[in-house]
Formats: structure tokens, C-alpha cells, sequence
């Protein structure tokens, strides 16, 4: 990712999940500052997982993702019509990481994570 850029290698992320699926994604992508190597590649990390949640667990047919840099801060909102999800589940670690890992993955950066279904 380091050669190409975080936003064009989300492009290609999105050009790809579309080959596969009939879910629609609209996206905006603003990354106003250049971020970390790490932060970067969890960023793409999260939103490689949340497409393919999306794929195999929400019967989705739209999906809208947008990611916002401030100064330092780096928001990143995934909306979707699917079908929702048992918020329990989102809690506890049962053997596949998916939305738990993001949870994970967001606090172990300093970050805030905040799922609604």
C-alpha cells in the first residue's frame, strides 16, 4: 500500500468487492493528512472486513462508507441496508475475529469504536 496511497488502494478494495457482489458502494474518502504506515493498513484492514461481513452476513444491497481525517483524527462511518446483527455477539470473541477484531483492532490504536444495529 506504501507504493500506491491508502486512497487509491481502497479503490481497488471497492473495484474488486463490486467483481463479486451486487452490493452498491458509495464512497467518500478524505485523507487530508498522510498517516502512518500502521494506521493506514489497519484502516484498510477494517474496511477489507466490513465489505466482506457485508458479503457473507447482511444481505445488503447498499453500502456507504465514508473516511475522514482531522488534524490527527481519523473517523471512518459504514452504514448498510442489511439485515442487522445480534449486538451481543459484537461483545464477545467467539473464534473469528470480524466486527470483534475491528473493536480490537481500533482500540489497540488509541482509538473509539461505536457499532449500532
Amino acid at each position: 500500500m506504501e507504493q500506491v496511497g491508502l486512497r487509491e488502494a481502497l479503490a481497488e478494495l471497492i473495484r474488486r468487492f463490486h467483481l463479486r457482489s451486487n452490493i452498491k458502494v458509495e464512497w467518500n474518502i478524505h485523507v487530508s493528512t498522510k498517516l502512518d504506515e500502521e494506521r493506514e493498513l489497519a484502516i484498510y484492514r477494517m474496511i477489507q472486513e466490513l465489505l466482506n461481513n457485508a458479503l457473507k452476513h447482511s444481505q445488503a444491497s447498499y453500502i456507504q462508507l465514508t473516511l475522514e481525517t482531522q488534524n490527527e483524527e481519523v473517523q471512518l462511518h459504514y452504514v448498510d441496508n442489511g439485515i442487522g446483527i445480534d449486538m451481543k455477539k459484537l461483545n464477545h470473541y467467539d473464534g473469528k475475529l470480524g466486527l470483534f477484531g475491528i473493536k480490537e483492532r481500533v482500540q489497540g490504536l488509541g482509538g473509539t469504536c461505536e457499532m449500532t444495529s
